[in-house]
């Protein structure tokens, strides 16, 4: 199967490598939620300390859905696909792929800051 017939507009534009990848920052981030979620109520409260425990869980958020999509959203902003090893990316020329890439990456962001 050409990496070509891989890509699925909307749907699928990473491989393997790339969702090992996520996968691998995933098992990082959770524990960090963990860690900073015992310090927010162990200290007082820290306008700081709320940001970053909300920012790593959009990020892990964002991971998780990136994984079970098989999507990166920064690759369907730029409207590149990758299923060969890390760093060989490929550019999206059709218009109607272009469109159905972007509205998964709303979609995925919109899940992960509501989730």
């Amino acid at each position: 199967m050409s990496e070509q017939n891989n890509y699925i507009p909307g749907v699928c534009n990473i491989g393997k490598a790339e969702i090992q990848r996520r996968s691998n920052k995933l098992k990082i981030s959770i524990p960090l939620i963990i860690i900073f979620l015992v310090w927010f109520f162990i200290i007082p409260f820290n306008t700081i300390l709320l940001s970053l425990l909300f920012s790593i869980s959009v990020y892990t958020a964002i991971l998780f859905y990136q994984i079970r999509n098989k999507f990166c959203i920064v690759y369907g902003m730029f409207s590149i696909f990758n299923f060969n090893e890390i760093g060989k990316r490929k550019k999206v020329d059709n218009i109607d792929f272009i469109r159905k890439d972007k509205l998964l990456v709303i979609r995925i962001l919109f899940y992960s800051v509501v989730t």
